[in-house]
Parts: structure tokens; sequence; C-alpha cells
């Protein structure tokens, strides 16, 4: 969730959970040698807790990278005052007068790290930030979500070689029943693909040709 304040956070977590997979891999076979086998899809509920973790992490680093870096303030000012790339002046730029009347002691200048007027008015500067600051955050979790969906969508759930050998199984499991493809529920266009991977390209092609 606050990877942007500690950059090696994900590394450790990384570590972390190599270990302890393998701590519960030697604890499986070493100590608990009879585990009670039970069926599962998936991770279940799970897997519905890391997506949520991981889509608030993405707003959360945005917020912080927003709101505590100087990144967007950059970008404003080359955007609204600078007329180039310089950020020369952009100190002056953030800075607000503090008005000596108000402090007990003889100064000569003092500044407060903020883009207000004096007696601390927000400046039209101070809601340009705001604005692209938000901007910011919005356009960064879009951009990471569309990363991640093209990852996922891209990523088949099960590898083709397994999907292959799921579909053989099916098949090779219904053998002696005599059926088509068809009946299997598989694609009409793929009939022809399945029979020549299947077995070989031999036995069942010719086991198709006669059940038909």
């Amino acid at each position: 969730l606050f990877a942007e304040l500690h950059r090696l956070a994900p590394l450790f977590a990384l570590l972390n959970n190599l270990i302890e997979l393998r701590l519960d891999a030697w604890k499986f076979l070493l100590k608990y040698r009879r585990p009670i086998p039970y069926k599962a899809s998936g991770i279940g509920i799970w897997n519905d807790i890391i997506s949520g973790v991981s889509y608030l992490a993405v707003l959360t680093n945005g917020v912080i990278i927003a709101w505590t870096s100087q990144f967007v303030t950059e970008v404003a000012y080359r955007s609204i005052q600078s007329t180039g790339t310089s950020l020369g002046g952009y100190v002056n730029w953030t800075l607000a007068y503090f008005p000596i009347s108000d402090y007990n002691q003889t100064v000569i200048w003092i500044f407060v790290i903020q883009l207000v007027h004096p007696y601390y008015s927000e400046r039209i500067v101070y809601w340009n930030v705001l604005a692209a600051r938000l901007a910011f955050i919005i356009v960064f979790e879009h951009i990471i979500y569309v990363i991640v969906y093209s990852i996922q969508w891209l990523t088949p759930d099960v590898p083709k070689k397994i999907q292959c050998k799921i579909i053989h199984e099916r098949v090779f499991d219904q053998r002696e029943r005599w059926t088509t493809p068809a009946e299997l529920d598989i694609e009409p266009t793929s009939q022809s693909k399945y029979r020549t991977l299947l077995l070989g390209g031999r036995t069942k092609a010719s086991h198709f040709s006669n059940a038909e």
C-alpha cells in the first residue's frame, strides 16, 4: 500500500513470501506427511482480497506521489509560470510571505512553503496545482489498470499445453463410448485439429472416421 514511501518494501515482501513458501513445503513434506487433500479450483476468497489490496495500493501510491513529491508541482510550474523547461524561480514561486506584524520578534523576511497570499488566502496557483495533482492521480491509476488488464487478457488462465492435455483426457475417457467430438462439446471448426493432435493423429483419427 505504501511502496512509494519505502522503495525496498516490495522486494522484502517478495523475499518473505518465497521463504514462507519453501517453509510451508518443508512442513508438508517432512513434518506433516499425510495431509488430508481437499478439492479447490483456486485460492478462494483470497483472490478477491489480493485484488482489492492491489487496487487500493495503486490509489494510495498515486496520492502519495501527488502530494508528497515535487513532481506535480514542477510540472505545473513549467506549464503555468515558466516559458521553457527551466525551473528558474521555482523556489520563490512555491513560497509565500509571512506578515512580520504577526511575529513578536524583529525579523526582516519570513517565508512559508505554501501557495498562499499574505494573511494565508489561497492563490489561484494553489487551485491549479491541486487540479494537477488530482489529474495525475486519475491518469496514474488508469495507466496502471490498463497495463494490469492487458496482462490479464494476454495471459490465459490455463496454458495451451494444459488445455490440450485436458481435451486429450476428455476424449480418451470417452474412447470406449464411441462418441464424436461434437458430443464432447468441442467446436466443429477445431474437430479436425484435435483429430490429428490426439494420440499422434493415427489411431484416434481412424477411430473418429469409423464412428462417423
